[in-house]
């Protein structure tokens, strides 16, 4: 099977698991249940785990992201101050 195949099964498995996650079954049994109906490897099946999730997950990870200006004189893991390089 050619890759582009795999990536329209790819396609059409995340719409699948993001229809019934909105609906709030859980990951695990749509993501058992979708690679067994399109046979999807162990790699297919982790890279769909990864990266679908519910919109109000999604959400909560977008308002977690900062800009590079947020980040201006904060301390980074070093103990390092940021300074307004960044431009």
């Amino acid at each position: 099977m050619s890759s582009q195949l795999r990536i329209d099964v790819l396609r059409e498995a995340r719409l699948d698991l993001k229809f019934l996650l909105e609906r709030g079954y859980r990951k695990q049994t749509v993501l058992k249940l979708e690679g067994e109906k399109e046979q999807l490897s162990r790699a297919e099946r982790s890279l769909l785990f990864r990266s679908v999730m519910p919109e109000s997950e999604a959400e909560i990870i977008r308002s977690k992201i900062i800009g590079p200006e947020q980040l201006v004189g904060r301390e980074d893991s070093r103990g390092w101050i940021q300074r307004a390089e960044y431009r």
